[in-house]
């Protein structure tokens, strides 16, 4: 997270789709309004991968841009890949 509005904040765990239900509206109740966030997924064959969202959610459904938000997925060897965004700000989180 270096270079981002977590590198010096400590990170928590705010919401597990495993433990707190795969539901949109557990997630935004659970996570709207806190702030930037890490979205971290595995897949059932061990992939990491997830995205960084500066801006955090509201849950108003409206897409918010930032140059900041990124992707990214883990190699093989462990290090990670950060995938930049793309195309301006827009619609880096919807």
């Amino acid at each position: 997270l270096k270079n981002t509005n977590l590198e010096e904040r400590g990170i928590k765990l705010t919401y597990d789709a495993n433990r707190n239900g795969w539901d949109a509206f557990k997630f935004h109740a659970a996570v709207d309004k806190l702030g930037g966030a890490l979205v971290v997924c595995k897949t059932r064959d061990g992939q990491v991968c997830g995205g960084y969202n500066p801006k955090g959610w509201v849950g108003y459904g409206e897409a918010r841009g930032s140059i900041a938000a990124f992707l990214f997925a883990r190699n093989r060897d462990g290090s990670y890949t950060k995938l930049r965004k793309v195309g301006g700000p827009g619609l880096a989180q919807m």
